[in-house]
């Protein structure tokens, strides 16, 4: 059983929206690369400072708005 599914399309190269997320998604990629993890943390810890990093940076930002055009809304 799926708690949510979401939609996702297919990559298409020739669309405008899916070449600025993968673009943005690029950027994002740097930052979390250049965030100084602590050790002996557990996982989740760290996966929540890249994720908190990442979305408080204007790239992050826009990559959420980037996606949200992307992913009908179900109402």
């Amino acid at each position: 059983k799926y708690v949510w599914q979401v939609s996702i399309p297919a990559f298409d190269a020739g669309n405008e929206l899916h070449d600025r997320i993968a673009k943005l998604a690029e950027h994002a990629e740097k930052i979390a690369s250049g965030i100084a993890l602590p050790a002996g943390r557990k996982f989740e810890t760290l996966r929540r400072l890249v994720r908190e990093s990442v979305a408080a940076s204007n790239p992050g930002r826009e990559l959420e708005d980037a996606v949200a055009l992307l992913l009908p809304t179900k109402k």
